[in-house]
């Protein structure tokens, strides 16, 4: 199973804490403080100035796609504790890795084969619709930084991937 580590990074050359830059040193650290700093996609530039609370200019620079895409959506999955009978398990996680706030995904449909699973799976969290045609979540949307996991049982893991996406 895949661990998530996520880094929240601000750009630029002042010290850019993650306060609303203003291209003053509102911080006490050297530097005026970048822009509109925080989260991946949301990044501020604000150059953060010269070491003499002076410069940056509080300025946003967005970092990646402005739009919603389907590289949005991570799949991830890995072994997990094999069933009483020996069947082997695996874990899924689905996530939704648009931090800005503005970016709901619906209709998550996986290319997922002929899946199937020998332990059961709530349908409103992951089932396949058709050959290679796996639905997630209902069709119902995931927010900005939001998932879901499941388990299933088979004796391979499936490839599961993103085929298409409503944003």
């Amino acid at each position: 199973m895949h661990r998530f580590s996520f880094v929240y990074v601000d750009i630029g050359e002042g010290d850019g804490i993650g306060y609303i830059g203003d291209g003053n040193d509102n911080d006490g650290n050297v530097g005026g403080d970048d822009g509109t700093g925080g989260f991946v996609g949301n990044v501020g530039d604000g150059n953060g100035g010269d070491g003499n609370s002076t410069g940056g200019d509080g300025s946003e620079n967005r970092i990646g796609e402005g739009t919603c895409s389907n590289k949005f959506i991570e799949v991830n999955q890995g072994p997990s504790a094999s069933l009483p009978s020996g069947i082997p398990t695996y874990t899924v996680i689905v996530l939704n890795a648009c931090f800005s706030g503005s970016c709901s995904i619906s209709n998550i449909h996986l290319s997922c084969g002929w899946f199937s699973s020998a332990r059961l799976i709530n349908p409103k969290i992951f089932r396949r619709l058709n050959y290679n045609d796996c639905l997630v979540n209902d069709g119902q949307p995931l927010t900005a930084g939001q998932s879901l996991t499941f388990s299933y049982a088979n004796t391979y893991p499936y490839k599961l991937a993103v085929s298409s996406i409503v944003c």
